[in-house]
Formats: C-alpha cells, structure tokens, sequence
C-alpha cells in the first residue's frame, strides 16, 4: 500500500487502463469527506490514470481538475470550486431543471466517448 506522501503530478504519470476506478474514487471521497482505505499500490495507479484524464479534460460540463495528492492511503483533490452548491439541498427539483442537468450530463459524457 501507499504509505508516503506522493504528489500527483499529471503530466508525468503513467498510463493505464481503468475500468472501475470512478467507483473506488467515490468510495474514497464520498461527500467530500476523505475516508482511509486500504489502497493498494496498483489501485492507486488506476486512480491516478483516472485523474490524468480528468486533468486533460478541456469541457465546460466537466468540473476542472488541477492535481491530487496520497498521503498514508487518503487522496486529496484540488478542483474548480462550484458556487451552485450541493443538489441534496433541494427537496424536489423541477422537471424543466432536471432536464437541463439531463442534458449537462449527456454533453459531458458525449465529450469523455
């Protein structure tokens, strides 16, 4: 496992194939909080690969992504920050809102294919 500080610098990592990080990525920071896993070292590359791809994204329906960091197991991420807030603090949300977050999602997803 990653116990020492690793900076994440994009330009210089190595590629990979992923195919489930984004779901261990959740795991590890649900809610914006930093939960301790046990990360082992080729689970860290894959999320690595994962983040050099977000940081070579060039899209306004992708959140931008500036670098990310390992210290003893915990990843630490620095983003554009998005003022709109959080959408759980809305109790239902309008259908005519709903599709324009519909087809946010679509564009950003259409841009990653």
């Amino acid at each position: 496992s990653a116990n020492n500080s690793s900076a994440a610098i994009p330009d210089s990592l190595p590629s990979h194939s992923l195919k489930k990080s984004s779901a261990e990525l959740k795991k590890i920071l649900a809610n914006g909080q930093v939960i301790p896993l046990d990360i082992t070292l080729e689970l860290q590359k894959q999320i690595m690969s994962e983040l050099e791809i977000l940081y070579k994204c060039d899209s306004s329906y992708i959140i931008g992504f500036y670098g990310a960091f390992f210290v003893e197991n915990r990843i630490s991420l620095c983003t554009e920050f998005m003022d709109g807030g959080s959408l759980d603090v809305y109790r239902k949300i309008p259908e005519h809102v709903l599709g324009r977050i519909a087809v946010a999602v679509v564009k950003g997803l259409t841009y990653l294919w």
